[in-house]
């Protein structure tokens, strides 16, 4: 978790990384603090700005989040659907969830989805907010969705609108979680 990482580290690591300089526009100079909040906002002062995470959602619910790594297979599966169960309760629903395992959902949903800053709207009972494992427009998102998902026509399409495109063999679902998350679609 980021929240007691220092600034400075992170600046080190994005600078290395992208070669951004935020040292300037993060300095302690300027009465910043020199570690991030104990609410991890991936450095974001995000309350100001009306956000939060689901991530923090669920835990001021009441949901303990171990790290995915703490969890051995007796207590991954039944956390896995407690947090499911919390999300759908906040009107959060996933899909496109078959090509990953227990484990490597809830590790996915610990270290990136669940961590996203979202605005929130207490007021309208109606909204709702719908996690498509697949949606990141990433070339392995569409890989799999080709590969798992898309049936022949859709399979056929692509490969005439992109016919240089290297299709994947179509293999079954490795597994079978969709039709039952809440809020199938």
């Amino acid at each position: 978790m980021l929240s007691n990482r220092p600034i400075t580290d992170l600046n080190q690591e994005i600078e290395a990384l992208f070669g951004i300089n935020l040292t300037d526009r993060c300095s302690p100079d300027d009465g910043a603090s020199s570690t991030l909040p104990d609410r991890d906002y991936d450095g974001l002062e995000i309350d100001a700005a009306g956000l939060d995470t689901y991530f923090n959602r669920l835990v001021d619910a009441g949901i303990h989040m171990p790290e995915p790594e703490t969890l051995d297979e007796q207590h991954l599966m039944p956390k896995l659907w407690e947090v499911i169960s919390a999300l759908a309760e906040d009107r959060v629903f996933l899909c496109n969830t078959d090509h990953l395992s227990d484990r490597e959902l809830y590790a996915s949903l610990w270290h990136f989805i669940l961590h996203q800053a979202f605005e929130f709207s207490e007021e309208d009972d109606f909204e709702c907010c719908r996690i498509d494992l697949l949606a990141t427009g990433a070339e392995t998102d569409t890989y799999t969705f080709l590969k798992f998902y898309a049936d022949d026509a859709w399979r056929e399409q692509w490969q005439r609108d992109f016919p240089r495109y290297t299709m994947p063999e179509r293999a079954p679902l490795p597994y079978s979680r969709d039709t039952d998350l809440p809020g199938r679609w």
